[in-house]
């Protein structure tokens, strides 16, 4: 009599297609072609990365589909490593880093990022997201006024000029071990790119401008910034509507609607305040309200004049139906 063998409790194995298990030997020349299909999926914004090698509704490209197989492609973004195991450090360490796996393919971009280009006189500080919507990352932030709302945070110092990303910082949540405070921000990010060095508590000036958002931009900031690195910096201030003001905060108020839309496009007002260290004048500091679409605030040390020949300016304005900039609007001071 033949018993037909039981299989209960045995776990199912999967269906393995023909040649998935063949592992194709990883050349440099490989990994080449391995991050280029990720810039070219990035690029083509293709939703699945498989569908580079689909033949349905013409959804391949023959590019990639010459240089690396779609099995082996699975396979090296499976198993692809770039720190042992071994000497990762549990999650419990005082020195743990979430991004400790990848963190030298980070200090490596960052280095070849200040290699590629000469960073210029105007530099630029903001936040940049990195689309994600998993479930692997635990920082994962949200930001409702970015044009990527769900995603990674990135820290970002740039050219003025161009955009060109010169240094960043991934925001890894409040549990990090890095200060987030605006300050401690911008001093890391101006450090990695090497554009000033701390060697004392008053450096001379290096004709340097950074331009930063409301979320940044104070006037303990601006100092602090002046003094450690001798940058001046320009910046949105977010207007409020408080009752009252001390000395450290932005000395204009937010206007209502009603008082909003009974003053003239291009209305301006300035104050002016005198920062001295020890008897000596350091830099004079403006703040400026000015009517646009809505009431816009700006403090800076940079470009300041009290002088009657800077009562008026002419702006610019960039039109999205022609694409291009025409027209201009002038602002007049009160």
């Amino acid at each position: 009599m033949q018993v037909k063998p039981s299989f209960k409790g045995e776990k199912r194995k999967r269906y393995v297609k023909r040649g998935s298990r063949d592992w194709v030997k990883v050349t440099p020349g490989y990994l080449l072609v391995f991050f280029g299909i990720i810039l070219i999926s990035g690029a083509m914004k293709v939703r699945k990365t498989n569908m580079l090698w689909g033949t349905k509704w013409q959804t391949g490209l023959p590019m990639v589909q010459n240089a690396c197989t779609r099995d082996s492609f699975n396979q090296i973004r499976q198993y692809i490593h770039f720190v042992d195991n071994m000497k990762l450090l549990p999650k419990d360490h005082p020195r743990w880093d979430p991004l400790q796996k990848i963190q030298p393919i980070l200090d490596l971009l960052l280095k070849q990022l200040a290699l590629a280009y000469v960073l210029g006189d105007r530099l630029s500080i903001d936040e940049a997201m990195i689309k994600y919507c998993g479930k692997f990352v635990s920082f994962v932030q949200y930001m409702p006024k970015k044009p990527i709302k769900h995603g990674i945070k990135v820290f970002a110092l740039c050219c003025a000029y161009t955009g060109y990303l010169y240094a960043y910082e991934v925001y890894t949540g409040r549990e990090s071990a890095k200060d987030g405070s605006p300050k401690m921000v911008i001093t890391r990010l101006l450090m990695m790119a090497g554009v000033a060095t701390v060697v004392g508590n008053l450096r001379s000036l290096t004709g340097r401008i950074l331009y930063t958002d409301n979320w940044y931009t104070g006037l303990d900031v601006i100092e602090y910034v002046y003094r450690l690195f001798g940058i001046m910096m320009v910046g949105t201030v977010s207007l409020t509507t408080k009752l009252s003001i001390t000395a450290s905060d932005f000395p204009f108020h937010k206007f209502t609607n009603s008082i909003t839309s009974k003053v003239p496009r291009g209305w301006m007002r300035c104050a002016y305040q005198q920062v001295y260290v020890g008897g000596r004048l350091l830099y004079t500091l403006q703040a400026t309200l000015w009517r646009d679409k809505k009431m816009v605030g700006f403090l800076h040390n940079h470009h300041v004049s009290t002088s009657d020949a800077s009562d008026h300016y002419t702006v610019t304005r960039w039109s999205p139906r022609l694409k291009k900039k025409e027209g201009s609007s002038t602002l007049c001071r009160d």
